[in-house]
């Protein structure tokens, strides 16, 4: 399923099976994902305005050029997913699985990780941790 341009205000889907779904150049405003199945989705060039993604599976989802505002990811699994380029400015992954996850290091500023998060970004970049 595409929805190319397409604006969601004050949306809801729980529970739905949206794999592969493209939303590029979307708006979403004041939108609730829960329990979602969004594997291989890709979220191009959203705006998305206090947009909340709950215990949502998400594995290899793409959010290339993404602007997050006041929105959040909540026990969501994000292994593998694209953010570079994206606004994640003041968004909290460390309750998130994002093991293998792409991030754009020119716009992690105010993003949140646990210390185990943080420690994974680092070996990304192949900065040796030594004990």
């Amino acid at each position: 399923v595409r929805f190319r341009g397409a604006y969601f205000k004050r949306a809801v889907f729980i529970g739905c099976r949206m794999n592969g779904v493209y939303m590029d150049e979307c708006g979403l405003n004041n939108v609730l994902f829960e329990d979602c199945l969004m594997p291989y989705a890709h979220l191009d060039r959203i705006k998305a305005e206090r947009v909340i993604f709950r215990s949502c599976r998400m594995k290899e989802a793409v959010f290339t050029e993404t602007a997050f505002k006041t929105s959040s990811f909540e026990e969501c699994m994000l292994d593998g997913a694209d953010f570079m380029h994206a606004g994640l400015r003041g968004i909290d992954f460390s309750d998130n699985a994002v093991s293998g996850a792409y991030f754009d290091l020119s716009r992690l500023r105010g993003v949140i990780f646990s210390p185990e998060q943080a420690v994974m970004l680092i070996r990304t970049l192949g900065v040796v941790i030594k004990e």
